[in-house]
């Protein structure tokens, strides 16, 4: 299997089971670890409408790594008074 990333795999974001298991994670791992705070690399590859999933389930701020040259893009992925998305967002130009 190839993904956007060679040989690394990608999860069906879109598949409800995938979907549910993948935030029931965020929410472990941030509860049994004590985490204050996230980082997700390659936060442009997930599904628009699960990146505001993912920052809620984290209950912590989730820091996105997008690597693009489009900013108006990588304004799209955040959060603000208009929209839901990641409260935190690198940028490697």
């Amino acid at each position: 299997t190839t993904g956007y990333l060679g040989v690394l795999g990608d999860l069906n974001h879109s598949n409800p089971f995938v979907r549910r298991t993948l935030l029931s994670w965020v929410r472990e791992m941030v509860q049994n670890y004590s985490l204050d705070a996230l980082r997700l690399d390659t936060a442009v590859y997930l599904e628009r409408d699960f990146l505001p999933e993912v920052q809620e389930a984290a209950g912590v701020q989730v820091l996105g790594e997008a690597t693009v040259n489009n900013l108006t893009f990588q304004a799209s992925l955040m959060h603000s008074e208009a929209q839901s998305g990641l409260l935190g967002l690198l940028n490697f130009p």
